[in-house]
């Protein structure tokens, strides 16, 4: 539908109402209010196929209906405009999942092309370390988001070549960049960790990923949104995979860790609220967010709670024995890598989230419902 159409119809007389006729003068304020109404409404109807047709409905010029014909740039914009999602885990999902509910085309990019069955969300296939094909996938889009995560025990040669392939892909496209990451970066802290605490890593990994924020910080307009240990469905965390299956299931539990110091726990979709939130803020852009956390609770606490939730046995739990600890890392690549990382599980480890609840409007979702999701979708081992 082009411009002129649009003006030609909704500029009609307006209808009579019961008992008294209310007049619209046009180029008025309200005049240009109520057609920008209308075609919102519009809008909204088509946005199923809109986007197939985005060249040909729309362009426009300056005109005497100036705020108008912005208001309208506006509306069709936001909704024809692309985002690249890379990484189809439980984050990249749940994003491509928010933006397409909220009028976004999605382009969600992975090994395997899977994608939620949704109209506005399109599955692709496709090795993100090729930075020429990324490019190409990323044309046109106004937002990439690294959700991706090579596998634990390859962060070192992995990470930098994916790293450098999403960079490169956003500095020839000019799109803006947003970044999920983690607290790798900060190193050991003492007490809280703000949102402006600087980057001060002190393990392989951490190191990899402080390289990462720095490198897109001279390059690209990057914004990095950082979480703690996951929670709900699909989280890739040490509680998520070794300790809630087995608490729900009421065996015991040996864990790599203090049980009874303060944990900040991130719930997957909040993390990909954030992700959203920022991408959205131009304020963001520059800076780091902490993932609002929907608990600070010990893992002692947090397992009593998931199993009386489920109505479980009390969770049996005792900490993991140095010689048991060292004899799964030489049997399994995964575990050795925690070894490193072993102060996050063994030290208080609370992230300070009031800046990103103050301007990106993020709140946390109560631990019950979270909880309440992980008893839904947890498989539990036999005994």
């Amino acid at each position: 539908m082009t411009t002129r159409r649009i003006l030609r119809r909704k500029t009609h007389a307006p209808r009579r109402s019961r008992g008294r006729t209310r007049r619209v003068r046009l180029g008025t304020t309200h005049h240009r209010e109520h057609i920008a109404k209308q075609v919102h409404k519009d809008t909204i109807l088509r946005r199923s196929d809109m986007f197939s047709r985005a060249t040909a409905m729309v362009r426009l010029t300056p005109d005497p209906y100036g705020d108008f014909l912005n208001r309208v740039q506006v509306i069709v914009g936001d909704v024809m405009s692309l985002k690249v999602v890379v990484g189809a885990g439980p984050t990249g999902t749940a994003v491509a999942r928010l933006l397409a509910s909220s009028g976004e085309r999605v382009r969600l990019v992975s090994r395997r092309g899977t994608a939620p069955n949704h109209p506005l969300i399109e599955a692709v296939a496709s090795d993100a370390t090729d930075a020429e094909r990324l490019t190409d996938l990323t044309q046109g889009a106004s937002a990439l988001f690294n959700c991706a995560m090579p596998s634990y025990d390859r962060w070192p040669t992995d990470w930098p070549p994916l790293a450098e392939a999403l960079l490169t892909a956003v500095e020839k496209t000019n799109a803006d960049y947003i970044m999920l990451s983690n607290t790798y970066g900060y190193g050991r802290v003492s007490g809280p960790i703000p949102e402006t605490q600087p980057i001060a890593p002190t393990t392989v990994k951490g190191r990899v990923r402080a390289q990462m924020w720095l490198d897109a910080l001279t390059r690209v307009r990057v914004t990095e949104v950082r979480a703690g240990q996951y929670l709900g469905a699909g989280a890739a965390s040490l509680y998520a995979l070794a300790v809630a299956p087995l608490v729900l299931a009421g065996q015991p539990v040996s864990y790599p860790g203090n049980l009874d110091v303060a944990h900040s726990w991130s719930y997957t979709e909040d993390v990909a609220r954030t992700l959203v939130a920022a991408s959205e803020h131009d304020n963001a852009f520059g800076q780091a967010w902490h993932v609002p956390s929907t608990s600070d609770m010990s893992v002692r606490q947090l397992s009593e709670r998931l199993a009386d939730l489920a109505e479980a046995p009390a969770p049996n739990l005792t900490t993991m024995p140095d010689e048991e600890f060292e004899r799964l890392c030489q049997t399994d690549s995964i575990m050795a890598e925690t070894a490193e990382m072993r102060y996050l599980t063994d030290e208080p480890h609370v992230l300070d989230s009031t800046r990103t609840e103050r301007e990106l409007g993020v709140k946390p979702t109560p631990l019950d419902e979270v909880l309440t999701e992980t008893i839904r979708t947890t498989s539990t081992p036999q005994p």
